[in-house]
Order: structure tokens, then C-alpha cells, then sequence
């Protein structure tokens, strides 16, 4: 029963992305790329993890710290704890803004799931 739900799911929004204009067919491509339409929480995660470990890497590349240090700063961006108005900081902040969003859809959509089941 759920993983007809599921995939019933899915492909409405494929057919709706079919149907759309560029600007929602654009939208709709990443929201499936983040988290499959908010089905799939693990997916953000992941997307998580990756955004904070190319950030964490350009702050290695870019500026002169340890492997530590930069971490730090780049999960205290990503989840917006951050306030450094540097280029990397900003841009990672806005990049986070959707991921975390999406992830939020997604872990409330499993939790609804959990608790009507």
C-alpha cells in the first residue's frame, strides 16, 4: 500500500513537470533532485553532507586554515549560524536555504506517515 502511494506520488509529479512552463519545470527538477518530490529525507541528507563538504574544501582551498576550523565554519553557514559577510559564507548560506527546506518537507512527510500507519 505505501509504496503504491509512493510512486502514485512520484509520477503525478512527473506528469505535472511534463505539463509546465520553463520556470516550474525548473523548480520542479530541483525540488525531485533534492528529495524526490519530498519523499525521500535520506536524499536531502546527503545533499546536506556533500554542500557542507565542497564548502568545507573551498574554505581549505581559499583561505588559509585547518581541515577542523573550516568545518566548523562551514556547518555553522550551512545552518545559519554563521554571520560572516565573506563571499563563501554568503553563498553557502543561500545554497543551504532550499536543501534545509526541502529536508524539513520530507522528514515531516516520513513522520505523518509513521504516526497515521
Amino acid at each position: 500500500m505505501k509504496y503504491t502511494t509512493f510512486k502514485f506520488f512520484i509520477n503525478e509529479m512527473k506528469l505535472k513537470k511534463r505539463f509546465s512552463n520553463f520556470t516550474e519545470k525548473i523548480v520542479l527538477s530541483i525540488y525531485e533532485q533534492l528529495c524526490l518530490y519530498g519523499e525521500s529525507y535520506r536524499r536531502t541528507i546527503t545533499w546536506i553532507l556533500v554542500t557542507i563538504l565542497l564548502f568545507d574544501l573551498a574554505r581549505l582551498l581559499f583561505e588559509a586554515s585547518s581541515f577542523i576550523d573550516s568545518l566548523n565554519n562551514s556547518i555553522a553557514a550551512f545552518f545559519q549560524l554563521s554571520n560572516k559577510d565573506d563571499l563563501l559564507t554568503i553563498m553557502e548560506r543561500v545554497v543551504s536555504i532550499p536543501i534545509l527546506g526541502t529536508f524539513i518537507i520530507a522528514l515531516r512527510r516520513k513522520l505523518e506517515r509513521r504516526i497515521r500507519h
